[in-house]
C-alpha cells in the first residue's frame, strides 16, 4: 500500500515550469596568472601565451624559451575570454530537491504504519502530517499551499484515531496521500504560470626582430649561456643570478629565446594584461616552457587549453574539461544558446585550431618546486569530462538530499531491528536523536566538500546581449554627424555621459561592462573602405557585422544575418529608437 501511495507523491511538483529557465553563470570571473592555448599537429606546435605583469614602471621585459625557431604573431585580447566561456564548468544551481519527496514519504510512511483507531492523538501524528505539508509547501514555492495537505492529513488522522476501523484507516490515509499527489501539482502549475636573422656579438645570433602588436620582439639563438645573459642585461632584460643555470640548460638543449618588451601608459602598481602572443615552431612533443618562469617566482595559477589528437595530460595539472569540439560554419546565424560540446566559431580560434578532434582544459596551481621542469604534454585516449561547480543553493540542496536519505535509512533500520522488541517505545527518542545527528553530520560533510561558487542567474543572456549591442550601435549611429573615425567612436562608446544607462552596458555572459573586444557579448570596431564597421560577438565569439556607422539617418539597414521577426522581438523596447520598425535584414 505504501509503495502504491509513493507513486502519487509530488516528486515532479517542484520543477520549474517557466519557458526560459534561468542560466547560472559565474558571478566573478577569475583570471589566472598565465593562460595558454596549445595546438599540436604533425610535429608543429602553436603556443599562444597570455601573461600578466604586476609592478611599478612603464615597461616590462619577457623572455620565452622555445625548442625551435618560431613564427611570432599577435593574438586578439578576446581569444582567452572566449575559450574561458566555451570551456567553463557546468554550474549546478537548480538541483532536484529529492529531500522533499523523502520528507513526504517519511511522513506518509509513518501514517500508514502507525495510525490506528485507539482513541488517542500522538504528537508524532502531527509531526508526520507537518512533514508532508512542509515538503509540498517548499516544493511548490508557496508555503501556504502546504497548509492544504497538512489540514487534510490531520483531519484524516483524527478520523482514523477516533472513528473508524483499522481497514478503513488505511483507506483514508491512502486516499489523502493520493489526493495530495494528484491535486497539488495542478495548483503549483497554475501558480508558476503566473510567473548563460642577423648576427650579434660572439656567441649570439639574432634570428629575427619584429614589432608584434604592443610587443617589440627579438628572436635569439646562442651557443654561450654567459654571452646570452650579457646580451639580455645589456638590452634591458634584468636577469637574476638564479636564472643562470636555467639559461645554461636551455642553451645546452639547443633552445631558441624570444625576448619581448612591452610598454604601458601608466607607472602605477596596477596589473597589466597585454594581448597574447602566438609562437609556432617545430617540436616532437607539445610543451609549455616553465623553468624560466619559476625562477624567483612564487606560486602561479596556470590554465592550458590544448587542441590535439587525444586527451592531453601533464604532471601537476588537473583535467577540468575534455571534449570533442565541433566546427560549424562561420556563416551561421546568431548563437542563442551554449551547447554541451563547444562550437569553435571565433574567427581567430577557428583559423588556428580548425579540425582538432579533441580539446582539453588543464589547470594547476604550481609552486616553485613544480616549475623546475617544463610542462611536457602526453596524449591519452579520449574520455569525456566536464567539471561541475555548485552554487551555494545547489550544494545545500544536494547535501540536504543525502542527509534526508540518511535519516530515512536510519529510521528503517530502527524499525527492522526493534519493531518486535518490547522496549521499542523507551528507545525511540534516543534512536531518533542518533539518526537525526547522523543525517545532519552527513549533510555538513557533503556541503563542505562540494566545490562552490557564487553565481548569477540570467534569464535570456543571448537576448540581453543582442539588445545591448544593438542599442550601443544605434546610440553611436545617432551621435555621428559625419563619418566618424575609430578614435571618435571609441571616445563616444567609452564616455560615461553618452546617454546610455548603466544596465545597458552590462555583458550578461561575463557580468562586467561591455567593451571593445572580440569575445562573447562584446563588440569590435573595424575600419574598412566602406566606412567604420560595427561588429557584435555572440555567445561563441562569432562575428556578426551589424552595419556601418554613417551620419544619422531615419532608416538603419543592418547587414547582419538575423531573422527580422526575431530582431524586432528582441530589440523593440519602449526606450529604444522610435523608428525601429524600419530595421531590415537582407
Amino acid at each position: 500500500m505504501l509503495a502504491i501511495a509513493a507513486l502519487f507523491l509530488p516528486f515532479q511538483l517542484f520543477a520549474d515550469g517557466k519557458v526560459f529557465p534561468p542560466l547560472a553563470l559565474p558571478a566573478h570571473v577569475t583570471i589566472p596568472d598565465q593562460r595558454a592555448l596549445i595546438h599540436f599537429t604533425n610535429g608543429t606546435e602553436r603556443l599562444v601565451i597570455e601573461t600578466r605583469f604586476t609592478g611599478s614602471g612603464t615597461n616590462f621585459a619577457w623572455v620565452v624559451p622555445l625548442p625551435g625557431r618560431p613564427v611570432i604573431e599577435e593574438a586578439s585580447t578576446g581569444l582567452f575570454p572566449t575559450l574561458q566561456h566555451l570551456f567553463r564548468p557546468r554550474f549546478e544551481h537548480t538541483v532536484t530537491r529529492y529531500y522533499l519527496g523523502i520528507l513526504a514519504l517519511l511522513g506518509a510512511g509513518y501514517l500508514l504504519l502507525f495510525v490506528r483507531p485507539d482513541s488517542r492523538l500522538n504528537w508524532l501524528d502531527l509531526a508526520a502530517c507537518a512533514l508532508v505539508g512542509i515538503a509540498v509547501g517548499i516544493g511548490s514555492d508557496g508555503p501556504l499551499l502546504g497548509l492544504i495537505p497538512f489540514s487534510l492529513l490531520v483531519c484524516g488522522v483524527m478520523l482514523v484515531r477516533f472513528v473508524t476501523s483499522s481497514v478503513v484507516a488505511l483507506v483514508v490515509v491512502v486516499a489523502v496521500v493520493v489526493a495530495v499527489g494528484v491535486l497539488l501539482p495542478g495548483l503549483a502549475k497554475a501558480r508558476s504560470g503566473s510567473m548563460d636573422a642577423s648576427s650579434g656579438s660572439d656567441g649570439i645570433e639574432i634570428l629575427n626582430r619584429q614589432v608584434v602588436g604592443v610587443f617589440e620582439t627579438t628572436t635569439i639563438a646562442s651557443r654561450d649561456p654567459k654571452a646570452l645573459q650579457i646580451w639580455l642585461r645589456g638590452n634591458g632584460f634584468a636577469m637574476s643570478t638564479n636564472a643562470a643555470p636555467v639559461i645554461e640548460s636551455y642553451v645546452k638543449d639547443g633552445w631558441i629565446f624570444v625576448a619581448a618588451k612591452v610598454w604601458r601608459d601608466t607607472a602605477g602598481e596596477a596589473t597589466s594584461t597585454p594581448h597574447p602572443l602566438s609562437f609556432t615552431f617545430a617540436t616532437d612533443k607539445p610543451v609549455y616552457p616553465m623553468r624560466l618562469t619559476g625562477v624567483d617566482n612564487g606560486s602561479l595559477s596556470v590554465e592550458l587549453y590544448v587542441f590535439g589528437p587525444g586527451r592531453a595530460e601533464a604532471r601537476h595539472f588537473n583535467v577540468e574539461r575534455c571534449t570533442e569540439p565541433s566546427y560549424p560554419s562561420a556563416e551561421e546565424s546568431w548563437s542563442y544558446w551554449s551547447p554541451e560540446r563547444p562550437r569553435i566559431r571565433h574567427p581567430l580560434l577557428r583559423r588556428w585550431v580548425n579540425g582538432a578532434p579533441v580539446a582539453t582544459k588543464l589547470s594547476a596551481r604550481l609552486g616553485p618546486a613544480d616549475m623546475r621542469d617544463d610542462i611536457w604534454l602526453e596524449w591519452a585516449s579520449f574520455r569525456e569530462k566536464r567539471s561541475v561547480v555548485y552554487s551555494r543553493l545547489g550544494a545545500f540542496t544536494v547535501a540536504l538530499n543525502w542527509g534526508a536519505a540518511m535519516i530515512v535509512l536510519g529510521l528503517l533500520g530502527v524499525c527492522v531491528a526493534d519493531r518486535a522488541g518490547s522496549r521499542w517505545p523507551a528507545r525511540l527518542p534516543k534512536l531518533l536523536a542518533g539518526t537525526a545527528v547522523s543525517g545532519l553530520m552527513l549533510f555538513g560533510l557533503i556541503y563542505l566538500a562540494l566545490p562552490k561558487t557564487d553565481v548569477r542567474l540570467v534569464k535570456r543572456p543571448w537576448a540581453d546581449a543582442m539588445q545591448n549591442l544593438l542599442q550601443l550601435y544605434f546610440e553611436l549611429q545617432d551621435s555621428s554627424t559625419n563619418q566618424p573615425t575609430i578614435v571618435e567612436a571609441r571616445a563616444f562608446l567609452n564616455s560615461p555621459t553618452n546617454g546610455i544607462s548603466g544596465s545597458i552596458r552590462v555583458n550578461p555572459w561575463s557580468g562586467s561592462r561591455i567593451r571593445e573586444e572580440d569575445s562573447p557579448g562584446n563588440y569590435s570596431l573595424r575600419a574598412t573602405s566602406d566606412g567604420l564597421k560595427y561588429i557584435a560577438h555572440d555567445a561563441e565569439g562569432a562575428e556578426h557585422s551589424i552595419g556601418r556607422v554613417v551620419p544619422s539617418s531615419a532608416s538603419i539597414i543592418p547587414d547582419c544575418r538575423i531573422n527580422p521577426a526575431f530582431l524586432l522581438t528582441v530589440v523593440y523596447r519602449p526606450n529604444m529608437r522610435p523608428d525601429l520598425g524600419s530595421v531590415r535584414s537582407p
